[in-house]
């Protein structure tokens, strides 16, 4: 990746306490108003997620550069030390363990309560209604991708829900149309398709809220979803959705020896060769849903 080349580009490696060998590596592309924040990896054993980190940023500089001036990309691997062990979770010790996309009520881990910082500094400077979030995931529950909303989105504040629900309900067709990209399968396209209209149903329709928790229902819903990162940012009066790729088996540790953290970018880069054909494929989906949501925050 030559991202370091180009004045659009800035590369910051956000310190954790505790962890000097394992920042969170962030990375910002342009300076508009709007801004689309996108999080990866902060499950450390999806890969697709983080390999879509290191794609996204080069992809949206070759194909929408103009946009730049309106829209701000900010890129966000949450999880870096679960990454390079291949772990679910941010294991502190051989006892102690946590999940960081449930840290989001009590910030116990170092790495979220950095994120935080970070995450609320862009919030409080750009304003909640010029930004929207994605929270990258992977699951092994069907084999379909999906999009969902966090459990408070009905709960918190029924007027800033209405607002968001039509900041995500306003560019559902344009998302939709974008679909006709060829980088994945006519199939592919399909589902993210049905996937998003239920998406928009669920949020700005006359559905169950229950239902809009989770519109597919591929997941049970769960008390500890209220300390998610979309949850946190959903009562931030921030547009948050999450989207999840199918994967069909958790991988151990696929690049321990990032070591130092820093070159992560080149060296995830040049791992394709070692990894299957279907993680490939899921990391394009992952990169394809943030270059249509990046092209319509424009309008």
């Amino acid at each position: 990746m030559q991202l370091a080349k180009n004045s659009l580009v800035h590369l910051t490696l956000l310190d954790v306490e505790d962890y000097p060998g394992y920042p969170i590596p962030i990375i910002a592309l342009g300076e508009g108003p709007k801004k689309l924040l996108s999080t990866y990896g902060i499950h450390g054993d999806e890969p697709a997620s983080v390999l879509a980190f290191t794609q996204t940023p080069q992809q949206l500089l070759e194909e929408f550069g103009d946009t730049l001036k309106q829209v701000q990309y900010i890129g966000m691997l949450l999880n870096p030390r679960g990454v390079s062990e291949g772990t679910r979770e941010h294991c502190i010790d051989e006892i102690h363990e946590c999940d960081l996309n449930r840290d989001w009520t009590y910030f116990e881990d170092p790495f979220s309560r950095a994120a935080k910082d970070y995450i609320d500094g862009v919030v409080n400077s750009a304003g909640p209604e010029n930004i929207f979030h994605c929270c990258h995931h992977e699951n092994m529950m069907d084999g379909s991708p999906y999009f969902y909303v966090s459990s408070s989105f009905y709960r918190f504040n029924p007027k800033s829900g209405k607002r968001i629900g039509k900041a995500i309900y306003s560019f559902t067709e344009k998302v939709i149309a974008g679909l006709e990209k060829e980088s994945i399968g006519v199939a592919k396209r399909s589902i993210l398709a049905e996937y998003l209209e239920r998406l928009a149903d669920a949020v700005f329709g006359e559905g169950d809220p229950d239902i809009a928790r989770n519109p597919f229902n591929t997941k049970p819903y769960e008390l500890d979803k209220d300390s998610t990162l979309s949850n946190y940012l959903t009562k931030k009066e921030v547009a948050s959705i999450i989207f999840e790729s199918p994967i069909q088996a958790r991988y151990s540790p696929f690049i321990s020896q990032l070591t130092p953290w820093h070159v992560i970018f080149e060296i995830l880069s040049k791992k394709l060769s070692f990894l299957e054909r279907d993680i490939v494929e899921r990391r394009d989906m992952h990169t394809l849903v943030d270059e249509i949501l990046f092209e319509n925050l424009k309008n």
